[in-house]
């Protein structure tokens, strides 16, 4: 929504980004000298931006590089997005001095400005960054598109609660995330793959000798995937409600809506509570989920052992 269209409360305004902050942007050092790489300055590519903290990077460049290439070292702290490439839009926020390439733009709020209302409110607004981008096939943010942004400024105590509240959200669906990520990162470790295999022929699975453990042992087996298909399914559902929460929380947010000046609204502490119950189930589904992979470990490491099964020729319809 345009600054024309859009009604702030009492005390904000509409104000350029470039108005509160400045920009840069990185280099990359010429590969044609192999003393400029594997030195011990962090280099930042942008494909390395997942709107996240950066401690470390997958490449490090040497001062002599810094010296004679338009690559900088920015500050621990300093806001960074990827202008373009495939994480087009992303943040990231540096936890170490560190040199980008020119891919990333680095910003730096004044006065005025709280970095990590910025951060949020950047977020917020990924689509429409993508919108103004130039390029074919593949987006293009120019600084210029960054700098000529309009931010909707409240404030700074104002800006510290909002971006209080939306870091508690923001680590609500986080751990979501994490919760289905640990399931998933499991049942790829424990699935046999039939990776660098370009063919297997009808002969080849005719002769596969599968291991038949006990049927008590194949029930239990059952129980436990069943527990964990539920487990998933319910991951699933929270990690889609905890993006929904966070979204209409930005949302509301940067239009004013979460202010004790909206009386008629539904105040922050409500949003608040919801997030942290939701926060506590995730952090209880997280451990479920570790708990459900123990007893899938115990069972195909303990007890399913060699001798308690009786290997048979497997026989497939249609195959015989």
């Amino acid at each position: 929504m345009t600054s024309e269209a859009q009604k702030l409360p009492k005390g904000w305004q509409w104000v350029r980004l470039e108005e509160l902050c400045n920009t840069t942007s990185g280099g990359t050092p010429s590969r044609k000298i192999s003393s400029y790489y594997g030195g011990e300055i962090p280099w930042v590519k942008s494909g390395e931006l997942e709107d996240c903290l950066i401690y470390k990077t997958e490449e490090k460049i040497t001062q002599e590089a810094v010296n004679n290439s338009s690559a900088k070292v920015f500050s621990s702290g300093t806001l960074l997005i990827a202008l373009y490439g495939a994480t087009v839009g992303k943040l990231g926020i540096l936890q170490v001095n560190a040199a980008t390439n020119q891919a990333v733009c680095a910003i730096f709020p004044g006065e005025y400005i709280y970095r990590d209302y910025l951060y949020f409110y950047l977020l917020s607004q990924r689509n429409q960054l993508l919108e103004l981008s130039a390029g074919g096939a593949q987006a293009n943010i120019s600084q210029e598109i960054i700098r000529r942004l309009e931010i909707t400024l409240p404030p700074l105590a104002e800006q510290k609660r909002i971006a209080a509240i939306a870091q508690k959200a923001d680590r609500l669906r986080r751990t979501r995330r994490y919760a289905l990520q640990l399931s998933d990162t499991y049942l790829q470790s424990s699935s046999n793959t039939t990776s660098g295999l370009n063919t297997i022929s009808t002969g080849i699975v005719k002769q596969c000798i599968v291991p038949i453990p006990p049927l008590p042992l194949q029930e239990k087996f059952a129980r436990i995937v069943q527990k964990f298909e539920r487990l998933r399914t319910q991951q699933r559902e929270a990690e889609r409600q905890a993006e929904y929460l966070f979204q209409t929380l930005l949302h509301r947010a940067f239009r004013g809506e979460l202010t004790p000046q909206h009386a008629n609204d539904e105040p922050a502490s409500v949003l608040l509570e919801q997030i942290g119950a939701e926060h506590t189930q995730a952090e209880a589904e997280a451990k479920a989920a570790t708990q459900a992979m123990g007893d899938a470990a115990e069972y195909l490491g303990t007890k399913a052992k060699q001798q308690d099964t009786e290997p048979i020729q497997l026989t497939i319809p249609g195959m015989e």
